[in-house]
């Protein structure tokens, strides 16, 4: 299995993101005053205040954080150990204020890789991170539109780094926690810290008010049947029989559901009239969670492979409306042609299987072996790829986290696009069938600029 990706234990030296120059304008001068850390991990790296020639407040020695962001701090660190990095025990809190900047100097004193995430509290809704290296060079930024920002970084030999935290929206306490073994993305931290992704743009969605039954309106398992109908034409198997019930708005309903380890499901989800937003989650016999759909519409889907045999909870939750919903558990069958590696699990798998399926109902049989491929910095990640006239092809990536949106695109060796799949969804694709032997390249882009994903490439002998 070839990989583009981070290996387990993190970069290579050479695969190291170019750093951009684009130095912060506070960036600080590393001080003599020197941290020492309490925690065995944190031996590899110190961290120091600094000054400034701009009144730029600093972090100093670990604090005590409040009992609140304490918690959030908790939550988030477990969710890490759950992808099997290790936070670090010691963390740093400040207090951070609209549009005001600080700034921690991190001495790391060995080769390795780190992770950075700022934790704040309510009221502090919008927090950008960055680091730079002590020649001013910004190596990794995160400046999306929520309170728990993450960068990763990893050097080859010792460095200082300088980490500045802005409070982009709001006023609050921020902790900041390192994570030795870091993975090259965040896992969902969304439903750990009580929030939803995308909530800061879209803003608060309420139940709408109750005019009784559109009589045009599809029920939860009308509704099901549509979706369900795609599912078995794609090559799924239907497992076990609908179910369905009736939720409030806010509650919960949990299903146990048996699953086995070493297959791949997609537990397709449908509210009826009146349910604006249902929500779809999965957790293993040992209660991990396993995959969720937290979109914001009635059409909840999840694509997992369980590690574990035994009963699954399926968990659905009325975030909006009120009424019927329903379920049904599909399979991917066992004879579907794939050249996926063992070590392509969970999410991945089964969306990459999902594109074996679309490529085994046109009698397309793969070319080569899967490769995992990752984007952190920049732009789209390139895969070179040789058409034999007469033939058709299908090339495809599935997102291996979420939410995972992706964009893929052929282009000839002109720069002309031969086809296009921007849709943004989890797993994108293209066809083409060649009149003449020809080199392209397929492009894979992960929305946002950072993520994880499997690419394969199909064949098949004529147009289809």
């Amino acid at each position: 299995m070839r990989s583009t990706s981070a290996p387990p234990g993190g970069f290579p030296a050479d695969a190291i993101p170019r750093a951009v120059d684009r130095r912060p304008p506070a960036l600080l001068r590393p001080s003599d005053t020197t941290v020492r850390p309490t925690s065995p991990l944190l031996a590899l790296i110190t961290f120091a205040a600094g000054a400034s020639a701009q009144p730029v407040p600093v972090l100093d020695a670990p604090t005590a954080l409040s009992p609140e962001l304490a918690a959030r701090v908790d939550r988030v660190a477990g969710v890490f150990r759950e992808r099997r990095a290790r936070p670090l025990r010691d963390r740093w809190a400040a207090f951070l204020r609209e549009g005001r900047p600080r700034v921690l100097t991190v001495t790391v004193a060995s080769p390795r890789c780190l992770g950075f995430l700022a934790v704040g509290r309510e009221g502090l809704d919008d927090i950008d991170l960055s680091v730079s290296n002590q020649a001013g060079a910004e190596l990794s930024r995160d400046d999306r539109r929520d309170a728990h920002p993450y960068v990763r970084v990893c050097v080859a030999a010792p460095a200082t780094l300088h980490l500045r935290l802005v409070g982009a929206h709001g006023n609050g306490e921020v902790a900041l926690l390192t994570v030795a073994d870091p993975p090259l993305v965040p896992p969902p931290l969304d439903e750990a810290l009580g929030t939803r992704p995308g909530s800061l743009l879209g803003g608060p969605r309420v139940a709408r008010a109750d005019v009784g039954r559109d009589p045009a309106a599809l029920s939860a398992a009308e509704h099901l049947a549509r979706l369900s109908a795609r599912l078995t034409a794609l090559g799924y198997r239907r497992v076990g029989l609908e179910r369905h019930g009736q939720l409030p708005h806010g509650q919960t309903n949990q299903n146990a559901v048996p699953l086995t380890a070493g297959r791949c499901y997609a537990i397709q989800g449908a509210g009826g009239d009146h349910v604006d937003d249902l929500d779809l989650r999965i957790l293993g016999p040992d209660r991990r969670p396993l995959g969720q759909d937290v979109g914001t519409d009635a059409r909840p889907l999840v694509r997992l492979c369980p590690a574990l045999t035994g009963p699954h909870s399926v968990d659905l939750r009325m975030f909006s409306g009120s009424g019927e919903w329903a379920f049904e558990v599909f399979e991917v069958p066992d004879d579907v042609p794939h050249r996926l590696a063992d070590d392509v699990t969970g999410v991945a798998r089964a969306r990459a299987l999902e594109l074996s399926l679309e490529a085994a109902r046109r009698q397309m049989t793969p070319v080569g072996d899967a490769v995992r491929g990752g984007q952190w910095v920049g732009g789209a990640v390139p895969f070179g790829v040789t058409m034999r006239a007469g033939r058709c092809y299908l090339f495809g990536a599935a997102a291996d986290e979420e939410p995972g949106l992706l964009d893929v695109w052929l282009a000839g060796r002109d720069g002309a696009v031969l086809g296009a799949d921007t849709n943004e969804r989890e797993r994108a694709m293209v066809f083409h069938c060649p009149r003449r032997d020809l080199r392209a390249t397929v492009h894979v882009r992960v929305q946002g600029g950072r993520g994880e994903f499997v690419y394969q490439a199909f064949e098949a002998g004529g147009e289809r």
